[in-house]
């Protein structure tokens, strides 16, 4: 793991008039309530119920089970609360949007308390085994239910076409065989998804009948430096291309699915010998990588 950056460790003055940031307390607060009402939104009120039940029946339960659950509940405060709290996060949707990818583990200690707080419920009332088994039968599909219902609105991609017509714009007018090179990332997991994917549909399930791109190649051109990104292109349109091992291979049409003509591309080494020839130059920038089709 590297260093923290400098502008991290010590942050520049802020220009004259700017508006002083909140405070750690009030970061903390504001993003706790966003927080706590995507978690009912996600997981339910009842959710809720039973990680308070988890903590209710910490005192009388043996010491292992009390170590998990306190275990789990520290993870859950420093995961959901008090990571964000620092990183200054806001407490708006966007910022949540920005958050969010990182807060799943803290999800996951979520489940873990009322799980267990679901658990000690059912064992301190319900004592008859099919009636414990058919109430939790009942509370995971209500559970299901409710957070499809508090969610498919916004998360129902359901006639929004922009991602689609994005890359089918960038792709449908393409010569042939070409290659495309993608800097940001919808710029290059939406036309691989398109190459890769939809072109692959049958003509009956695709909004563009006509669409089909498999002969383009996507790659990331400022990528191809890195060992591990390189190796998978490689796999990809190179002479190292794996064959096709058996009907399950051929049946997933990986002996379709590329390009025909390979390409010459770099390897690790010849990676590394440009790092050190442009460094012998004194140069801070590495010669450009160069594909080359091969007929």
């Amino acid at each position: 793991m590297g260093a923290a950056p400098q502008e991290l460790l010590n942050p520049p003055e802020p220009p004259p008039g700017t508006p002083k940031p909140p405070s750690f307390r009030e970061t903390l607060g504001k993003f706790a309530q966003l927080y706590w009402r995507k978690i009912v939104a996600n997981f339910t009120p009842l959710s809720v119920l039973a990680l308070v039940a988890a903590v209710a029946f910490l005192g009388g339960l043996p010491p292992p089970v009390r170590s998990w659950i306190q275990v789990s509940a520290i993870g859950f405060l420093l995961a959901g609360f008090l990571q964000p709290a620092f990183d200054q996060a806001g407490a708006d949707e966007a910022a949540w949007l920005l958050e969010m990818p990182y807060l799943g583990y803290s999800h996951a200690f979520f489940v873990l308390l009322a799980g267990f707080g679901s658990g000690l419920v059912m064992d301190r009332w319900l004592k008859s085994l099919p009636i414990a088994a058919g109430a939790s039968a009942l509370l995971a599909l209500f559970l299901g239910a409710f957070s499809f219902r508090q969610n498919v609105t916004f998360c129902s991609q359901r006639n929004h076409w922009f991602g689609w017509m994005y890359g089918r714009d960038m792709l449908a007018d393409l010569p042939k065989d070409s290659f495309v090179y993608g800097g940001t990332d919808p710029g290059r997991f939406v036309p691989t998804y398109m190459i890769l994917s939809e072109s692959f549909e049958p003509k009956k399930f695709k909004r563009d009948k006509n669409f089909d791109r498999r002969d383009l190649y996507i790659i990331t051109q400022n990528a191809l430096a890195d060992a591990f990104y390189n190796q998978y292109i490689r796999n990809h349109y190179s002479t190292e291309r794996p064959a096709p091992r058996g009907w399950v291979d051929k049946w997933l049409g990986r002996d379709k699915h590329y390009p025909k003509a390979p390409l010459v591309l770099p390897r690790q080494e010849d990676i590394m010998a440009i790092y050190q020839a442009a460094g012998g130059n004194g140069s801070l920038v590495p010669p450009t990588l160069t594909l080359i089709p091969r007929c």
